[in-house]
């Protein structure tokens, strides 16, 4: 069957009804991504009672535990993608199959991590941090470590869920970790309810109890739930499944190397920022830091389109794959151009909120900062538009091409105009922030394009797609 034989005639796809089952599938999705962020926003605030060099630390242990963490959500990707091409074509083994590789590889990628985490001091101290900076860092980091393993296990159950549009569960889980983490961290963190106080250790242990908590919760919902025992995930769970394996490790490995390499974007300006000033890099980080919480929606709408264009995909059903595409990318540049006019209109107010009214420097900051922001505001349609269009390809099983593309626009286009533009040409900050969005912009081009040449009528679409 050709992809012409595919295409069903335009009257039979609602794109209304389209636009509803995207959005079902992905608000609870994107508010899981909110309750996660709000968690660290939580810890970062709690950790600043602390003191200075507990920020310190605790900003040094999360730069290095974040690159592990995107690295395995990136390469986990494929389990949603294959998931729900099992679900589309009714194939409960298909279903069981990845999903278990998927704890497969979690286990395998989780806790080879962990223990590498635990040379954190080591590594900080050969790169020239502080040592007494490196040293609390890296007891943040024996708690955060191991919590790698268990989010690595968690992801592929909450995307197995979500394959057969059940995602309010993991929503409910997440967001009742959040009250949990605040209360924990007082407990471990200041000594409350007559505990030891830990300092910046107990910020990483009241992390680590939650995210247990959550994974029991997802094991207990997947097992018990007549829905998903069907699917016996965790009978004979020692017994390999190579050839679904690499198929995963094919799929996945690719797409984290993106997320990695974005992340290594992001640090690599940072790093310059650091050389315009430290006023500047204040104001840089702050920016990202609003930008974040805006992302979190495409963040959502990714992993949502990655399972609404694999089950289409599954059915070989190409006029419903452009449609879903199409809906999807249009989603999110309505939600980011909002965005934008935030940030352009009362930019200087997200600033403000994270600055004391006495702090010297506080109109220089904000000033620098509603600067960044309306830079910001272009490149966060481009970055909301490439990461959401990285999860419709993801949904056809195409990730290295992606990832090719990724490293032409972080690391040259990216990486290289932020450099050029800050210092060569003499922009500063905003140069920097410049190449930032210039390289996001080649990435949201480049895989837009993409997506439309493997859907068009001389694309392959389907043909990474087994079953």
């Amino acid at each position: 069957m050709t992809q012409q034989d595919t295409i069903q005639a335009p009257s039979v796809l609602d794109r209304k009804a389209e636009v509803g089952a995207t959005f079902s599938l992905a608000w609870p999705m994107i508010m899981t991504m909110v309750a996660v962020i709000l968690m660290e926003t939580v810890d970062m605030l709690m950790i600043g009672h602390l003191g200075q060099d507990a920020i310190a630390a605790a900003a040094l242990a999360l730069n290095a535990w974040f690159i592990f963490l995107l690295f395995g959500i990136g390469t986990l990707g494929a389990v949603s993608s294959l998931t729900a091409q099992a679900v589309a074509q009714n194939d409960d083994r298909g279903v069981r199959r990845s999903a278990r590789q998927g704890l497969w590889i979690g286990l395998m990628m989780g806790t080879p991590f962990a223990l590498i985490l635990q040379y954190g001091e080591t590594a900080f101290i050969l790169l020239g941090q502080d040592p007494v900076i490196s040293h609390a860092a890296q007891g943040y980091l024996n708690w955060m470590a191991p919590v790698l393993i268990i989010v690595f296990v968690t992801i592929p159950l909450r995307l197995t869920m979500a394959s057969y549009g059940v995602t309010r569960p993991a929503m409910l889980f997440a967001w009742s970790g959040v009250p949990l983490n605040a209360l924990l961290n007082w407990v471990f963190m200041f000594g409350g309810l007559g505990f030891p106080a830990m300092g910046l250790p107990g910020a990483g242990l009241a992390t680590f109890v939650v995210d247990i908590y959550i994974l029991v919760l997802a094991v207990l919902y997947i097992n018990f739930t007549p829905k998903f025992a069907k699917l016996q995930l965790f009978v004979r769970f020692w017994r390999p499944d190579w050839p679904r394996f690499r198929q995963m490790l094919s799929i996945g490995l690719p797409s984290g190397g993106s997320w990695v390499m974005e992340h290594g974007l992001f640090g690599a300006t940072a790093i310059m920022m650091g050389w315009v000033g430290v006023t500047q890099l204040a104001a840089h980080q702050i920016a990202l830091q609003v930008m974040s919480i805006t992302f979190m929606v495409p963040f959502g709408l990714s992993q949502a389109a990655t399972i609404r264009i694999a089950l289409a995909a599954g059915a070989r059903d190409l006029a419903a794959v452009r449609l879903r595409g199409r809906v999807i990318l249009e989603t999110t540049l309505v939600f980011m151009l909002g965005c934008a006019i935030l940030f352009w209109t009362v930019g200087y107010v997200f600033i403000g909120l994270f600055l004391s009214d006495d702090d010297p420097n506080r109109a220089q900051i904000i000033a620098y900062g509603a600067t960044f922001l309306a830079v910001g505001a272009l490149f966060q349609l481009f970055d909301g538009v490439q990461i959401t269009a990285g999860g419709i390809l993801r949904g056809l099983n195409d990730t290295l091409v992606p990832m090719v593309l990724a490293f032409l626009g972080y690391w040259v286009v990216g990486i290289g105009g932020a450099y050029v533009m800050g210092f060569v040409l003499g922009y500063g900050g905003v140069g920097v922030w410049y190449g930032l969005m210039i390289g996001l912009g080649f990435c949201a081009i480049a895989v837009t394009l993409r997506f439309w040449r493997q859907t068009g009528p001389k694309g392959s679409a389907f043909h990474r797609i087994r079953g």
